[in-house]
């Protein structure tokens, strides 16, 4: 365009200074004539070179094994060469030689890279998926995809539209990517490329067990899609997000005559359930604590509990002839211990008994986690927009041991009246553990049909349509404490020596929390992020679904509650 611009400029100078010397009109008509000579031959020539064909050495309008015989008969036998040269240049060696048949034919037979040749490209590519053959992007050997057509364009500046035919062009990768400036147009015809009224379908695919696929625009200056239908389809794995089109770092995006969604044909493409919280960890009791021993002539041994600190009281001894017996220990938690047994005194009177000791306190139970909030949050990554997850519970707390017995009151034989030991006290029992925690519910998938990231859209007579958003998980149950372990029994005590007394049961366990429900999954027509920016051209249409149901509250066998989770948001759009 340039070079046509100057060429005018130089006919116009000439022919007013022609006028300006009065030149008759029989000259001002041949210069006239002449004129309109040399802008043919110039558009001539900018036709042939902007229109050939990459590779297409021979003319023939496509690129074959043809072609690659073409340049090594040019080479070594000094046949024609390509026209124009360029042509020729398959690899843009920035010449013609060996190398560029050697090129063709690996793009021929062994799946290379296209033919890209250094000089000027046409300022379109061509996409129709139902063309059989060698593609190049050309309207007679379109590409079958647009990634292969997004992916040239970004190899060439040149470039400045890419027309899709109305057949549904399918995606075979999970993201269509595009950092081209290119335009973007469907609804033509194939093979003549008449436009149409009609929109070209892109079908993304999914992954198994992943978000859904998305068409996506980064780093572009101004770019314009139009007559095009973005359809994301349903996401692949639970908790995962339906998007369609996803809009990074670009100036100036231009929607016209589109139609996103998260719909198919059939049924609405949606974000998948959260999955729920579990008991963490998985054992669904905390441990009993163990019994005391019983006691003899000394006192009990403790009880103990392999993973709770919460011992039981050691049980007193029992007095020895006319001695007292002695005082049990205290549990792990402060539980007094039996008071020991008074001695008689005498060979006649009976001594006294231990006391028996304290029952250890039972833990407390855990606190019921928070059910989430609505809205979400956005990061740049896999999801981009998640929901709110809930909180998970607290842990029961373990009980306290049990106190031990005290030892009995030692005493002489009303036969003999020889000596003789009281009875020892009997231990407490351990303390149960508690009860383990129920863990959060996960947010439910969201819908978003289109993204912008820091960049700036403007959609002209589109329409946008949302599938609903899943259902967030139900928090976990919070599991029950252990039971606490059972004091152990008193010695007893020969004739007149009192008996030891009972160790005190060791405290249960509480209860684990239950962990709070996960938020809904939004359905968001256009989510705007990083002081991302959305203008109305007029004409549109917004069809939004329901947000996803939240996350119901897990219990606990304490008769506690986790919070629910809040529903997901449902907005035409969204601002974060």
């Amino acid at each position: 365009m340039e070079r046509r611009s100057q060429f005018w400029d130089k006919l116009s100078d000439s022919y007013r200074n022609i006028q300006s010397r009065k030149t008759g009109k029989m000259t001002r008509r041949i210069i006239r004539f002449a004129a309109l000579c040399l802008l043919s031959v110039f558009v001539a020539a900018m036709t042939t070179s902007a229109s050939y064909m990459c590779g297409d050495a021979d003319n023939g309008g496509d690129v074959n094994i043809g072609d690659a015989l073409y340049i090594i008969g040019y080479i070594f036998q000094g046949g024609a060469a390509p026209s124009p040269l360029e042509a020729g240049d398959a690899d843009c060696g920035g010449d013609v030689n060996i190398g560029d048949a050697l090129y063709i034919i690996a793009f021929i037979f062994q799946g290379g890279a296209p033919p890209c040749c250094p000089g000027p490209a046409p300022e379109s590519l061509y996409v129709s998926a139902g063309f059989i053959g060698v593609e190049n992007g050309s309207k007679t050997n379109p590409f079958n995809t647009l990634q292969e057509a997004l992916d040239s364009a970004g190899l060439n500046a040149l470039v400045t539209q890419i027309c899709l035919s109305t057949d549904q062009i399918n995606s075979f990768d999970n993201i269509v990517d595009s950092a081209s400036d290119a335009d973007i147009t469907g609804g033509f015809t194939f093979p003549a490329w008449t436009p149409t009224s009609s929109r070209t379908v892109i079908s993304l695919m999914t992954m198994p067990a992943e978000h859904s696929a998305r068409f996506e625009i980064r780093d572009a200056g101004t770019v314009q899609l139009k007559k095009l239908e973005i359809v994301g389809s349903a996401a692949g794995g639970a908790g995962k997000n339906s998007e369609a089109l996803f809009i990074k770092n670009s100036t100036a995006v231009i929607l016209d005559s589109c139609r996103i969604a998260t719909t198919g044909a059939l049924a609405f493409g949606s974000g998948a359930n959260g999955t729920s919280g579990a008991a963490q960890p998985a054992s669904p009791n905390g441990g009993a604590g163990q019994n005391g021993t019983n006691g003899g002539a000394s006192g009990g041994n403790g009880g103990t509990c392999p993973a709770s600190p919460e011992l039981g009281g050691l049980g007193g001894g029992g007095g020895y002839n006319t001695g007292n017996g002695a005082s049990g220990s205290p549990g792990s938690g402060g539980a007094p211990g039996g008071a020991w047994g008074n001695a008689s005194g005498n060979c006649f009177s009976e001594s006294g008994a231990g006391g028996m000791g304290a029952i250890g306190a039972n833990g407390a139970n855990g606190a019921g986690g928070v059910g989430a909030a609505s809205g979400g949050a956005y990061a740049f990554g896999p999801e981009r927009f998640a929901s709110n997850s809930g909180s998970s519970g607290t842990s029961g707390s373990h009980g306290k041991g049990g106190g031990g017995g005290g030892g009995g009151g030692g005493g002489a034989s009303q036969l003999v009246c020889s000596a003789d030991r009281g009875g020892g006290g009997g231990a407490g029992g351990a303390g149960g553990l508690g009860g383990n925690l129920g863990a959060y519910g996960n947010a439910g998938g969201s819908s978003v049909c289109i993204t912008v990231d820091g960049s700036a859209v403007t959609i002209y007579r589109s329409n946008v349509q949302t599938g609903p958003g899943a259902s967030g998980g139900a928090g976990g149950d919070g599991s029950a404490g252990g039971a606490g372990g059972n004091g152990g029994i008193g010695g007893s005590g020969p004739d007149d020596s009192g008996p030891g007394g009972a160790g005190g049961k060791g405290g249960d366990g509480g209860a684990g929390g239950p962990g709070g429900g996960g938020a809904g999954g939004a359905s968001i027509g256009i989510l705007l992020v990083n002081s991302g920016m959305y203008t109305d051209g007029g004409s549109n249409g917004f069809i939004i679904s329901t947000g996803g149901i939240g996350g119901a509250g897990g219990t606990n066998p304490a008769g506690g509650f986790g919070g629910t989770g809040a529903n997901g948001v449902s907005s035409a759009v969204y601002t974060l």
